[in-house]
């Protein structure tokens, strides 16, 4: 994504105009550099297209605004259709809207209107997008992360930003580790309520053994745990 990108209404076409056709050498911009999100812009192209789930349509809505460089909302949006509309819709009457719904006989999305020109004011594409939340980053890079737990915030935004070509938010960053760990752990505070029924497991299924569950008793917040199996006492008693 090397230099700034703006669409123009030029004979009824949204076109899209890159700065470095029109500067001169020495302002331009380095080689262009390839990103995994520029074909996002291709994920939308016409009505009879078909999505595997609407979820999957409304993942892919978010990206291709981003690489076009728009803002869009959502004049419906259930589980059933979904219907998306150019934000400057109000302001300069703008055309741009994308309708769908889900199909019963198999659940995958189908849009049925799409209209692909914009008719407002240019927009400009640039290294930033209100709409690239978590929701956008996690599908993009949760591998990653689930492979390596130990990224902090800021090595995730600029992996993002090397990868993608786009700028997140520490506070995206952050959201998005979370929103991988507990894929993978679960929520902490289900883990936590699981302890009570891990003590009685382990009492019924392993006589002798001792588990003491330590919890605060004016917020009733965990504590500690302390877990001795039965074979490990008796080992320490053989062994004195």
């Amino acid at each position: 994504m090397s230099g700034k990108v703006v669409h123009q209404l030029v004979d009824d076409c949204a076109e899209m105009i890159y700065e470095n056709n029109y500067l001169g050498d020495a302002f331009k911009d380095g080689p262009q550099k390839f990103f995994l999100s520029d074909e996002w812009g291709s994920y939308l192209s016409h009505a009879g297209q078909k999505f595997e789930s609407i979820a999957n349509f409304r993942d892919k809505l978010r990206k291709f605004a981003v690489q076009s460089g728009f803002h869009y909302v959502l004049s419906r949006n259930d589980s059933i259709y979904v219907n998306a509309v150019c934000a400057n819709r109000d302001v300069d009457h703008c055309g741009w809207e994308v309708l769908g719904s889900v199909a019963s006989i198999n659940q995958c999305f189908y849009i049925t209107r799409f209209n692909n020109v914009h008719t407002c004011r240019g927009m400009i594409r640039n290294c930033s997008h209100r709409q690239l939340g978590s929701k956008i980053v996690r599908t993009c890079i949760e591998s990653i992360i689930c492979l390596n737990l130990g990224l902090k915030p800021r090595e995730i935004m600029s992996n993002f930003k090397s990868t993608y070509g786009y700028e997140i938010s520490y506070e995206v960053a952050s959201r998005v580790k979370k929103m991988c760990v507990e894929k993978m752990y679960g929520l902490e505070c289900d883990s936590f309520s699981m302890l009570s029924w891990f003590r009685e497991a382990v009492l019924e299924t392993k006589p002798g053994s001792s588990v003491v569950l330590e919890v605060d008793e004016s917020t009733e917040r965990f504590k500690r745990v302390f877990i001795a199996y039965a074979g490990q006492i008796q080992g320490f008693k053989f062994k004195d």
